[in-house]
């Protein structure tokens, strides 16, 4: 999967590396995570906390695809940044989806769903970030089907 990533961003001339941007971009995906707890933790029903563990998956394989394309830009830079604390913040996102019963592999697989729904974007880039394209849709169907077996 992370030479999928690194493609990804090959294929997009994705290949500079802006701290910025690559900083602004994980915090994004990190606080989506959290706002998926915090939604989890206050849903009245089990229909919502499924669709909350969804957009906690969904936003875990975003900041792992993130984190993998920041690496990638990162080689051979003139400037680098320390990303053992985006790794522990991964780390951390997959404990606790671990502690709901959300298995490694699952996760795997959702990673690949994303990669696959990302790999519908264009090549447009706004600010140094890729555009969902008209063939992009979100991954997160997808992923409650194999969560849940069914669609949200």
């Amino acid at each position: 999967m992370i030479l999928n990533i690194a493609k990804w961003n090959f294929d997009r001339n994705n290949t500079n590396f802006f701290r910025d941007l690559e900083e602004t971009m994980l915090q994004e995906e990190a606080l989506e995570f959290k706002d998926g707890l915090q939604d989890y933790w206050c849903a009245p029903s089990e229909h919502l906390k499924q669709t909350a563990i969804v957009d906690m998956v969904d936003a875990y394989c975003d900041f792992v695809f993130v984190l993998y394309g920041t690496e990638y830009k990162m080689l051979g830079a003139d400037v680098a940044i320390d990303l053992s604390r985006y790794h522990n913040q991964a780390n951390y996102m997959s404990k606790c989806l671990e502690s709901l019963g959300i298995d490694y592999k699952t996760l795997n697989k959702s990673l690949e769903l994303v990669i696959e729904a990302n790999s519908r974007k264009g090549t447009k880039k706004v600010k140094g970030k890729i555009q969902k394209g008209s063939d992009w849709y979100d991954p997160k169907d997808k992923i409650h089907d194999l969560m849940f077996g069914e669609a949200l």
